[in-house]
This record gives C-alpha cells, sequence and structure tokens, in this order.
C-alpha cells in the first residue's frame, strides 16, 4: 500500500500550521472563541495519533526526533512552536516523494495499461 498515514500526517501538519496563523493573526484573535490551549490539543492529538510508538498511524521518524515532538508539545509553559512538527513533515515528504509516490506512479500507469486491452 502507500503509506496512508504519511499524507494524512502531513496534512495534519498543515492544518496545525493553518490553525496557529489564524489564531496568532492579530485581527482574529479578539473574535476567536479558541485559544492556545486549543493548539496544545491539537499538536497532542497529532502526537497521539502519529508520533507515539503505540499510535494507531504510526510514521517512520527517527526516535531522537520523535523524543524531541513529545518533549516539546507535552512540556507546558509558553505557547506551543508552529514548527513543531516540521522536521518531521519534510522527512515525510522526503520519503512519500522517493516511495510512495514513484510506486503509485507504477500502479496508475499498470491500470491505465490494462484498462487499454
Amino acid at each position: 500500500m502507500f503509506s496512508v498515514e504519511n499524507i494524512r500526517f502531513w496534512c495534519a501538519v498543515n492544518e496545525f500550521h493553518n490553525a496557529v496563523d489564524l489564531l496568532r493573526t492579530p485581527a482574529c484573535q479578539d473574535e476567536s472563541d479558541y485559544g492556545e490551549s486549543d493548539l496544545r490539543v491539537f499538536a497532542q492529538d497529532i502526537v497521539y495519533t502519529y508520533i507515539r510508538n503505540d499510535s494507531e498511524m504510526q510514521i517512520n521518524i527517527s526516535a531522537s526526533q520523535r523524543n524531541k515532538i513529545q518533549r516539546d508539545v507535552t512540556t507546558t509553559g509558553g505557547p506551543i512552536k508552529r514548527g513543531v512538527f516540521d522536521n518531521a513533515q519534510k522527512e515525510v515528504y522526503a520519503m512519500m516523494s522517493r516511495h510512495s509516490y514513484p510506486r503509485f506512479l507504477v500502479t496508475q500507469h499498470k491500470e491505465a495499461s490494462m484498462m487499454e486491452k
């Protein structure tokens, strides 16, 4: 298969970035019902879904990166960093572009060839 957890993680991080940007935009701060604690919950959900060793859709990243993300998300004190998942997202993107996407293209080509016959 094509490692659906990778694309879902990549999309979740993009959604996290959008939420951080929106929440931290001065014009939106007074109008929003959400706050920094909601961003931390969002980040924790990403950790529980994709980062932890027992995650339901665990992505393949280095142990040091996994530990750093978990530490950064669970450490309270100040706002959560927008880029907390960026290195992992880059690693996952690189992996998808090297492995998953080429396999997808081969599959699509084979399916198209079979339909022509």
